[in-house]
């Protein structure tokens, strides 16, 4: 569950180095959960997809439940608390999904790069608030390009945007 702890509190890669390999004597670290929180990092880097990303947690889970194929004693009340917080992640990993599914962010085209305004110029070119320049992108309203951890916007498609006209007309 190390990866919804990862996801929940956007720990960065050099959070998750430092925590897990350098505070940690080298007999006691945990490489497959290193990795398997960098994974997580690297998916809310945009570095990684959300299928490498579950795919990934389901190898690691097919090789555990390969490794422990023998019965385990357990409380009731361990096992209400790990039933819940898989529930959490999966609710959580619902959630990412419908981001993804519901954002309009595209992948930078190469194509004129003069157009392109990062996420400050462009709230500051509308005159509208960075807030709502996001709830409009997550909306689908007003398309976002994404490079790395940047989110870049046209200023001719701003331009053409009814719901960017709109705002300013009533401005």
């Amino acid at each position: 569950m190390l990866q919804a702890e990862v996801l929940e509190q956007r720990y960065s890669e050099r959070m998750i180095f430092e925590r897990m390999v350098m505070d940690v004597p080298q007999e006691s670290r945990d490489e497959a959960a290193f990795f398997a929180a960098r994974d997580a990092v690297l998916f809310l880097e945009g570095k990684l997809g959300l299928e490498e990303f579950v795919s990934e947690a389901m190898k690691q889970g097919n090789m555990e439940e390969e490794r422990s194929a023998q019965e385990v004693s357990v409380s009731v009340d361990y096992l209400l608390a790990l039933t819940a917080r898989v529930e959490r992640l999966e609710k959580l990993v619902h959630s990412l999904q419908g981001r993804k599914n519901k954002s309009t962010y595209k992948h930078q085209a190469d194509a004129n790069k003069q157009d392109y305004l990062t996420q400050t110029q462009a709230y500051k070119y509308i005159g509208c608030s960075q807030l709502t320049l996001i709830r409009w992108t997550k909306d689908g309203n007003v398309k976002g390009y994404r490079k790395g951890a940047h989110v870049y916007y046209s200023k001719s498609e701003l331009d053409a945007n009814p719901t960017v006209q709109n705002f300013r007309n009533l401005k």
